[in-house]
């Protein structure tokens, strides 16, 4: 993946919008990741984050592979917490994103090829996994086991509290 994303010059000025910094300094093909059969776009969310979607959440996935889902990318936020790993609260995309607002326009040019690449890794590392865990008609003999499934409260979100000592 090459780093050096940036293809203009920085127009300084706190008049200039977010989109037109990006589009200026990212054409829209710098923002499209492709590994293997994936392709996934990266784009502009309220003016603040880059957003790429790992995999899509089809509405008749069984809740136990939803719960698999949910423990992949609870898993996947504790060893890449740069970035903001979550299911969308409709339960229809797991994604991944990076948060630009702390970004000056002064700072904007540093951090979107940073925010760019971490992404691009992230598709490369999680988008395989997370399609296959949301794709009701892959089969796996470990996921139909029920022993293996993490526990409940696990998928009710207390992944990021620590474990109680006994």
């Amino acid at each position: 993946m090459q780093m050096d994303l940036l293809t203009a010059e920085p127009e300084t000025g706190t008049d200039r919008t977010i989109h037109e910094m990006l589009d200026q300094w990212l054409p829209p093909d710098s923002r499209v990741v492709r590994h293997g059969s994936l392709l996934r776009e990266i784009e502009l969310v309220e003016d603040r984050f880059l957003r790429v979607e790992l995999a899509a959440i089809l509405a008749d996935l069984p809740e136990d592979r939803f719960r698999w889902l949910e423990f992949f990318v609870a898993g996947a936020r504790n060893n890449w917490p740069h970035a903001r790993l979550a299911i969308s609260a409709d339960r229809t995309a797991a994604f991944a994103e990076a948060d630009l607002e702390c970004s000056s326009p002064e700072t904007l040019r540093d951090s979107l090829p940073v925010a760019v690449h971490s992404l691009r890794w992230l598709v490369v590392a999680l988008a395989e996994t997370a399609e296959f865990l949301a794709d009701p008609a892959s089969t796996c003999e470990a996921l139909n086991r029920k022993q293996f499934l993490p526990e409940a409260e696990f998928s009710a979100g207390r992944q990021n509290q620590k474990p109680n000592k006994k």
